[in-house]
C-alpha cells in the first residue's frame, strides 16, 4: 500500500502508545509495523459514490475516452501501413528494378564491348602493359587501333619514344 504522511499526522496516537502495538485491531488505519519500530499507517479509501447517475456518468466518460483512444490507434496503424508499403515501393524502385535492368541489358552491352576491344586487351595481355613504349611493334599495332589522324599518330609516335 501506499504511505502518506497527512494520514500519519492525521493519526492522534504517538509512536510510543499503547494502542499502536502489533497486532491491535482497535484502530482499522493500522494494520502491521514498519522498519526500525515505527507502525505505518494505512489510508482507507474515500466514500465513493455508487448511485446509478455517477455510474452512469462514469461509464459515458469511460466511453468517450474509449473512442478517442480507437480513433488515434486506427491513424496510427494506418499510417504504419502506408509507411511500411512505401518502403516496400522504394525498396522495389532502388534495389529490384535496377538489378533486373541490369541482368536484362548488361549482357547485351558488354558483348558490343567486347567486340571493341577484344584487339586492345589481347595487344595488352600479349606483350605486357609495361614494354609497350619501347616496343616499335607494339605501338604501331596500337596505333592502327585508335580512330585518329595521320598527324595525331606521328605525334603519339613521337611521345611514346618509338621511331
Amino acid at each position: 500500500m501506499f504511505k502518506y504522511p497527512k494520514a500519519q499526522k492525521e493519526n492522534s496516537h504517538s509512536p510510543l502508545s499503547p494502542s499502536l502495538a502489533e497486532g491491535d485491531t482497535s484502530n482499522p488505519t493500522l494494520t502491521k509495523r514498519g522498519q526500525g519500530g515505527v507502525a505505518e499507517a494505512l489510508v482507507e479509501a474515500p466514500k465513493k459514490d455508487v448511485s446509478p447517475e455517477a455510474l452512469r456518468e462514469l461509464l459515458e466518460k469511460n466511453l468517450k475516452w474509449s473512442q478517442i483512444i480507437y480513433e488515434q490507434t486506427r491513424k496510427i496503424n494506418s499510417k504504419l501501413f502506408w509507411k511500411s508499403v512505401w518502403g516496400w515501393v522504394l525498396f522495389l524502385l532502388l534495389v529490384v528494378v535496377p538489378t533486373a535492368l541490369s541482368i536484362w541489358y548488361l549482357p547485351s552491352l558488354l558483348r558490343g564491348l567486347e567486340t571493341k576491344y577484344l584487339p586492345l586487351l589481347s595487344l595488352m595481355g600479349s606483350t605486357g602493359a609495361t614494354s609497350t613504349a619501347g616496343n616499335k611493334g607494339s605501338v604501331d599495332e596500337l596505333l592502327k587501333l585508335l580512330p585518329i589522324s595521320e598527324e595525331q599518330k606521328a605525334s603519339l609516335r613521337a611521345v611514346l619514344g618509338a621511331k
